[in-house]
């Protein structure tokens, strides 16, 4: 067997095979905790073949957190399935799984690859919707694309709501999500859909880390800085500068309502959120909170569902993406956590289920603004 990793958003480490067992490190990019890795294999045997994730202990969230993971495979690096079996090993500090593959080579990966090239891909057909638009806002620290989506007009529109994902790159649930959103709220013939276009200036930074996701880096605390702990004037990417300057902007055109920055969790976690602590938020902030939570809870799917006890608090001491947002403007401003693997119903979450989450979303910001 032989492994790779010469392509976008791959990631490993010190590979070695010894006969059918594959070991390997998620590389952390100079994150303090690694988790993300996708490579491929070729050369494959006709049996089944062991994989061990020998860093599985110093990635996010800790060895039991890798208790409910399943990887995903690929024979073409389109289609995907999970592994149906994983195991941890405490005494070495491992994360262990098996599969049998029907072809000699295949790609394998901690959960389902969303890269630039399956967002720009995805954007050439966006763009042909109406009142659809499609910009490039900044350029990452090596010279790649941040896109800036809106949807609808901000001539006609009295709401205004900015979402943003990937500021941590290697967290991918997020991209599926919002393909999810925006493929409901340009397409869909609901009530709530057509409220949403007629109402709403929908404000998308889809791909905040550009250069992590290309690079395969997870992204959390990587250095310069972590990206979502550097949302602020003096922020060492321009891009973050440019998301600033455009949200200050849209600010003095229609009225700013609601924020949400989409990410994943520790390998172990359902859905849930993050929000802006009570001792620096108002009772309207947490009242509003309370409600959204609420609605997003109705509206998500039976297989992904999102809890409406579900609010935690950093409390690390820094200000993130949202805690800028509420603390600079006073909206309802939060982070909202996607799962990799399984969530609160016990069922593992696909490229399907969070998209609906993601039409579960468009439908919960509606009914929380009308």
């Amino acid at each position: 067997m032989r492994v790779f990793a010469d392509f976008e958003s791959a990631n490993i480490v010190r590979p070695r095979v010894e006969g059918s067992t594959i070991r390997f490190r998620a590389k952390s990019h100079g994150s303090p905790n690694p988790l993300w890795f996708y490579f491929r294999v070729d050369d494959l045997p006709d049996q089944r073949v062991t994989l061990v994730l020998e860093n599985a202990a110093q990635c996010l969230g800790g060895l039991q957190s890798f208790a409910v993971v399943r990887p995903v495979v690929s024979l073409d690096n389109r289609n995907w399935q999970r592994v149906t079996c994983g195991a941890i090993d405490k005494s070495k500090g491992t994360f262990i799984f098996q599969h049998q593959f029907s072809n000699p080579s295949a790609f394998i990966a901690f959960s389902y690859p969303y890269g630039l090239n399956t967002l720009e891909n995805y954007l050439a057909q966006l763009r042909k919707r109406k009142n659809t638009g499609v910009k490039v806002l900044a350029r990452s620290p090596g010279g790649r694309p941040v896109y800036h989506i809106t949807i609808g007009r901000s001539i006609s529109a009295s709401y205004n709501v900015w979402i943003c994902a990937r500021n941590h790159a290697g967290e991918t649930p997020p991209s599926y999500v919002l393909e999810g959103l925006l493929n409901w709220s340009t397409s869909s013939r609901e009530d709530y859909a057509s409220w949403m276009r007629k109402n709403l200036w929908l404000n998308v930074i889809p791909m905040v880390d550009v250069d992590g996701v290309v690079e395969g880096a997870y992204g959390k605390r990587r250095p310069p800085a972590d990206y979502g702990e550097s949302w602020s004037d003096d922020s060492p990417y321009d891009s973050v500068r440019a998301i600033l300057q455009a949200i200050e902007e849209s600010s003095t055109k229609v009225p700013y309502s609601l924020f949400i920055d989409i990410h994943s969790p520790t390998p172990k976690d359902g859905h849930y959120c993050y929000a802006v602590e009570p001792e620096y938020s108002s009772k309207h902030y947490r009242r509003d909170l309370s409600r959204f939570c609420q609605i997003l809870s109705h509206h998500a799917p039976q297989d992904s569902p999102f809890p409406p006890n579900s609010v935690r608090y950093l409390r690390e001491g820094c200000q993130y993406t949202f805690h800028n947002q509420y603390l600079t403007y006073g909206v309802l401003a939060l982070c909202l956590e996607i799962s990799y693997h399984q969530t609160d119903s016990g069922d593992y979450v696909t490229p399907d289920s969070l998209r609906r989450f993601g039409a579960s979303l468009g439908k919960a910001i509606v009914e929380f603004l009308r």
